[in-house]
């Protein structure tokens, strides 16, 4: 072999050689967590963890979308740079090269975000991850639920209807009877409706089934509706609902003076064949001193009607 040959070949391992050992030893394991939400006005931490396996760090750099917003170089004076974007608001002093810390975040920064490394030479590698933030704003009520009423019989249609006010966006709204979650086909679920000009809404949802035996427990219905938003939200209102029994056609109540509700068996009068006698009453004036008797002054006749009759 020829020495140009040689030398080639030479070369030609090198690189080789080179290149396995970038393979060997360089970046891997990049792994970004970015919370899922975050309340309008608080802090929000982004942080991006990764394996150089033994190499240097080059640049850690973070993008909004396809912005980039923060650097961090260790080999460079200053280590960090920030490219201004509106709405972001980076805490330099809580920000380093495994964490961005964004202040009071608002809703025009909800997106994508990512984080790209770099390791230093010889390989330069480079690896990205990408992952959503959104910025909503929590329910300014609890959940309610009306257009209940307090008593069902048997085969009666159950309706009621849950909202949320105040929220961004609308709250998820889950329907419970008994502590068990209620059938989709039982649920409608309505448009989101304008709170108010700030672009915050009100979720809606109703509910309709008909009564049946297996609904209740211990003669009640306890229905309840739960509104989430992520995990940073879990209200629920709940309402019980008593069984009606039915009474029977013979029977009536009254309300005591205690408050409580009597109930009596009615009772049946039977009217008499034959129209009771008539009783006439005559009244007379005083006797004059003379003995005689004067004429009578009052006299009226008093007819009582009388019905006699028995209890069935």
């Amino acid at each position: 072999m020829k020495m140009g040959q040689k030398g080639g070949v030479l070369v030609l391992v090198l690189l080789v050689g080179l290149f396995l050992i970038g393979v060997v030893s360089c970046l891997k394991n990049v792994k970004l967590k970015v919370p899922r939400a975050v309340v309008r006005g608080q802090d929000a931490v982004l942080q991006c963890h990764y394996d150089l396996e033994g190499d240097k760090l080059y640049s850690v750099k973070w993008y909004r979308g396809n912005f980039e917003f923060f650097r961090y170089s260790p080999g460079e004076n200053p280590k960090i740079k920030q490219f201004k974007l509106r709405g972001l608001n980076v805490n330099e002093g809580e920000s380093k090269d495994t964490q961005v810390v964004l202040e009071k975040v608002s809703q025009d920064i909800s997106g994508m975000y990512s984080c790209e490394v770099t390791a230093d030479q010889p390989s330069f590698f480079t690896d990205m991850r990408t992952s959503e933030l959104k910025v909503i704003d929590l329910p300014k009520k609890d959940p309610q639920i009306d257009g209940l009423k307090t008593r069902y019989k048997l085969e009666d249609v159950l309706k009621a209807n849950c909202c949320s006010e105040g929220s961004y966006p609308a709250a998820n709204l889950t329907w419970y009877i008994n502590g068990i979650p209620v059938q989709e086909k039982f649920i409608w679920h309505l448009e989101p409706a304008i709170y108010n000009e700030d672009g915050l809404v009100t979720a809606r949802s109703s509910i309709k089934l008909k009564i049946n035996k297996s609904l209740f427990v211990n003669g009640k219905i306890k229905l309840r509706c739960s509104a989430t938003m992520y995990k940073l939200y879990h209200k629920s209102s709940e309402k019980s609902i008593e069984f009606q029994r039915k009474r029977h056609r013979s029977s009536y109540a009254w309300l005591d003076d205690d408050g409580t509700t009597t109930s009596y068996a009615s009772e049946q009068w039977e009217a008499p064949d034959e129209r009771p006698p008539q009783a006439t009453v005559e009244f007379y004036g005083p006797v004059a001193r003379g003995g005689a008797a004067s004429s009578p002054m009052i006299k009226c006749t008093i007819i009582i009607l009388t019905f006699f009759g028995h209890f069935r």
